[in-house]
């Protein structure tokens, strides 16, 4: 028996005892029968929006643009419900998006389509292909389940992607987002962004350009495409540091020149930044999530060594922020490079490890540890972005060791420096 959440059953309550009809659908069913404990559950009624509306007045209620569905809270739980699409359930269920999807769920579970077959031979397919045409989002979804199901895409169903995946292009990128997010968060990500690349780079245009792009270096003996999804694939399972690994190397294709056969990267980190920041800008991330992705990718190859002032400048650079995202991401970049050069991990090994210590150290990296402020300044006649300005000055003059940090030493300076202003 399917074991439901009290509110589950409290919220079909309502709903049964007023005379409307109530299932749990969709993938907390499919979930169920998979043996996962469901996180997210959908109810279908017979009632009408606006009947649940009223029926479910007393809770909080959150509606959505397109009127075809509404949340409700019920004792902590959020729940999606929407009225039947169709006369009744089992229309209800043929216009579910994959027949592992199209079960539902009241005392006993309703399998009219043979969705729970589907599932136990581990195959997606789709009832209707009108259905995709209605909301082609499904055509992502189909190989976001794939990925992290580990499911087989019925054969027509995926010709069917390949050949019509430029539908993308009428849906929102917020919505495509959350589905790029969850296939960049499972175990292995590089299988189905490989297998689907021109999915992907539909999304992602500057993907395409890295795909077999010889890098024609000693440095790498994989293409840059390749390249990448082995650096997504050696990173740990957090989105900020995915993105990254994504993005990191993808402007290098705009960057290549050539010398004697030999292929050259100038200034990729900056490309490749500026290529991350219009796509994420594009896809509504938040500006937290931005930022950090942005330090990430910017500083992925920067020149490191063990002396205090590099290490320090790095710190202040990435603002003490995400260090460990920042050496995981350069460990997988060196596992994705030659091979013959994996000594390089233990170098940065004890780069990393000195790094931590300097930064729970108390040498200034920061603005704000430094022994004068913005009004101390502001005393010596300068102004607004003046300030910041020397500030900064200040701090890379502390950190590379040609001024200590010491209230009236840093004073002097400013005198000085309000004197040749």
């Amino acid at each position: 028996m399917f074991d439901l959440p009290k509110p589950i059953l409290k919220a079909i309550e309502i709903l049964e005892n007023n005379n409307y009809e109530a299932y749990v659908v969709g993938g907390a069913v499919r979930d169920y029968l998979l043996g996962i404990k469901p996180h997210d559950y959908d109810i279908a009624t017979s009632a009408t929006l606006s009947q649940a509306e009223e029926l479910f007045k007393d809770y909080k209620i959150v509606k959505y643009k397109k009127g075809l569905t509404i949340g409700i809270i019920v004792d902590h739980l959020y729940i999606e419900l929407s009225s039947f699409q169709g006369k009744d359930i089992y229309e209800d269920l043929l216009n579910r998006d994959f027949t592992i999807n199209s079960l539902a769920y009241n005392k006993e579970i309703l399998d009219p389509y043979n969705g729970s077959i589907d599932i136990k031979n581990k195959i997606i397919k789709t009832l209707d292909y009108k259905i995709m045409v209605n909301d082609p989002l499904r055509l992502l979804r189909a190989i976001r389940f794939k990925a992290t199901l580990n499911f087989k895409i019925d054969n027509n169903l995926k010709e069917y992607i390949l050949n019509n995946y430029q539908m993308l292009g009428t849906v929102s990128k917020e919505r495509i987002r959350d589905e790029i997010n969850k296939i960049l968060t499972i175990d292995k990500p590089s299988n189905i962004i490989r297998e689907y690349k021109e999915v992907f780079s539909f999304i992602i245009p500057e993907l395409k350009n890295t795909i077999n792009f010889n890098q024609k270096s000693k440095w790498h003996n994989l293409d840059v495409f390749e390249h990448i999804l082995k650096v997504i694939d050696n990173t740990k399972n957090d989105l900020i540091l995915r993105l990254a690994a994504l993005f990191h190397d993808i402007g290098k294709p705009k960057s290549y020149s050539e010398k004697d056969g030999v292929g050259h990267f100038y200034g990729h980190f900056s490309t490749s930044k500026e290529i991350c920041e219009e796509w994420l800008n594009l896809y509504s991330y938040s500006n937290i999530v931005i930022k950090r992705v942005l330090h990430l990718v910017y500083y992925h190859d920067r020149p490191l060594d063990l002396s205090d002032k590099t290490l320090l400048k790095l710190i202040k650079d990435l603002n003490n922020y995400d260090l460990d995202l920042y050496f995981s991401l350069r460990r997988a970049d060196i596992i994705g490079q030659n091979p013959n050069l994996l000594y390089r991990l233990d170098e940065l090994k004890e780069i990393e490890k000195k790094t931590i210590k300097l930064s729970k150290s108390d040498i200034p990296f920061r603005v704000c540890d430094l022994k004068i402020k913005g009004n101390g300044i502001s005393n010596y006649g300068f102004k607004n972005e003046e300030i910041s300005n020397l500030l900064n000055e200040i701090l890379d003059l502390v950190i590379s060791g040609d001024l200590i940090n010491d209230k009236k030493i840093l004073n002097d300076y400013v005198k000085e420096r309000s004197m040749i202003k």
